[in-house]
């Protein structure tokens, strides 16, 4: 009921399409994306949500999102446009763009918190695999790569800090 319902406000901020995806960070931002490809951030204050920039992220929808767990860090994936870009949240700048040469489905910020140069997981969406790669190289060469824990495409990832672990879970319904 507190939300501002004025037209300006319903033009310049709110998402054309569905939203899809929606990260809180530890760094007190909240990070939209929506089926168009836009990915908005909002600075959350104590009693109020603000908007604060917009990327016209993917030429399509966002297949996944994630935030590094110190929350300084956000990373998405497109399957339509095949791409992974990773941005500095606490700056708003995108720092890295990467082509694939797969359709991504989701992505996760695997390292710990603090670390230099972070790295993310990202899931294909028509084979077991999951590939890391470097934030800030912008390679589209995997420091590594995984396709013998899941026997279907991997559609859910999410990293525990406090464990170093990633908990995945597949099409078929394996964790």
């Amino acid at each position: 009921a507190a939300l501002p319902s004025s037209e300006m406000y319903e033009r310049s901020f709110m998402h054309r399409d569905h939203v899809t995806h929606i990260v809180v960070t530890a760094s007190d931002f909240v990070v939209t994306a929506s089926r168009d490809g836009q990915v908005k951030f909002w600075k959350k204050g104590p009693a109020s949500c603000e908007f604060v920039k917009h990327f016209r992220s993917h030429v399509g929808a966002v297949t996944g999102m994630s935030a590094s767990s110190d929350g300084t860090f956000l990373a998405t994936t497109c399957a339509q446009d095949q791409s992974l870009k990773m941005y500095d949240i606490v700056n708003f700048d995108m720092i890295s763009m990467v082509k694939l040469p797969y359709q991504p489905a989701a992505c996760a910020w695997v390292s710990r918190k603090g670390a230099a140069d972070g790295v993310v997981a990202v899931s294909a969406k028509d084979s077991p695999s999951i590939r890391l790669y470097r934030a800030r190289s912008g390679s589209s060469e995997p420091v590594s790569e995984n396709s013998s824990v899941h026997a279907a495409p991997v559609r859910l990832m999410a990293y525990n800090s406090a464990h170093h672990a990633v908990v995945s879970a597949d099409e078929r319904g394996m964790v």
